[in-house]
């Protein structure tokens, strides 16, 4: 890249406003459309994809354990309030791209193909990263009793807990979206790549049920991989696997859990005798 990386946010503030590949009517909406048409705008959207992806995710892969009474609608409560903490944080990040402050980009040849793949792994590093070290936090004895036990009140969670955080809990998580877009120039699309992979192992990892492959847990990639025995290893034991995405930073802090590789093994054994359960009482169910 020609510029130096300030030099390259220079220039997104720059253009940002002036090349848009959504065309002029996508343009002049998203400079029209006010705050208070974006929020509510906002908040319909990813509202309805945690649902779909919850619904979705509980439908496919059921939690081995059920339930406690009334974790599900616990769990949606907190999720309804924290989408409206990220729809409001989308909606600033909005504002500011209109006032030049967010420099997000539309033409590819802005930067180029390799930098649109980059900023996506940007993205999510940083995401990563802020995840990571908040959450060391909010495991202090103060800020936990106060804020973090709610997302804890889970301690077997499903796929509808992703989003299920105290309100003060809730800003921390949102604000990392205009952190990350303040710091990170990208493309729409990279963003919505990045969101869209958030969401998906957002729910994923909250599952209560391991679906991933045995022998996923020690495998080259596996070992820096998170999924549902990872972060429900967290849930129930609480000090350690603090990660969201990868394992790297709970590997290079030692705060990973020795025993993940045999509780995976584990967990992923019950998932296949629970599905081979299910396909024995859908085989009887289709034969009475």
């Amino acid at each position: 890249m020609p510029h130096g990386y300030m030099d390259r946010i220079s220039l997104s503030w720059e253009r940002a406003p002036e090349t848009n590949l959504l065309g002029s009517e996508g343009k002049n909406f998203m400079q029209i459309a006010p705050f208070w048409v974006n929020v509510p705008a906002l908040f319909g959207i990813i509202l309805a994809r945690y649902f779909f992806l919850s619904f979705l995710a509980q439908r496919f892969f059921p939690p081995i354990r059920t339930p406690e009474p009334g974790q599900i609608s616990r769990e949606i409560r907190y999720s309804i309030f924290t989408t409206l903490l990220f729809a409001i944080a989308g909606a600033l990040v909005l504002e500011g791209w209109k006032h030049s402050i967010f420099p997000i980009y539309f033409e590819i040849d802005a930067y180029g193909w390799p930098y649109f793949v980059f900023s996506i792994a940007l993205l999510i590093f940083g995401h990563e990263t802020y995840f990571y070290f908040t959450h060391r936090l909010l495991h202090h004895p103060y800020f936990y009793r106060r804020f973090h036990l709610v997302h804890h009140l889970s301690r077997h969670p499903t796929s509808f807990a992703s989003f299920s955080f105290h309100p003060v809990e809730g800003i921390l998580e949102a604000m990392i979206l205009p952190i990350l877009f303040f710091l990170i120039p990208a493309h729409p699309a990279a963003l919505l790549i990045f969101l869209a992979f958030m969401s998906v192992l957002g729910a994923t990892n909250h599952l209560g049920r391991e679906f991933y492959p045995l022998g996923t847990a020690s495998h080259w990639f596996g070992k820096w991989w998170i999924g549902p025995t990872h972060h429900g290893m967290h849930h129930y034991r609480v000090k350690g696997n603090y990660g969201l995405y990868f394992t790297f930073w709970d590997r290079w802090l030692k705060t990973e859990f020795i025993e993940y590789s045999l509780e995976f093994s584990k967990a992923k054994k019950e998932s296949q005798l629970l599905s081979t359960r299910e396909k024995s009482r859908k085989g009887r169910s289709a034969h009475a």
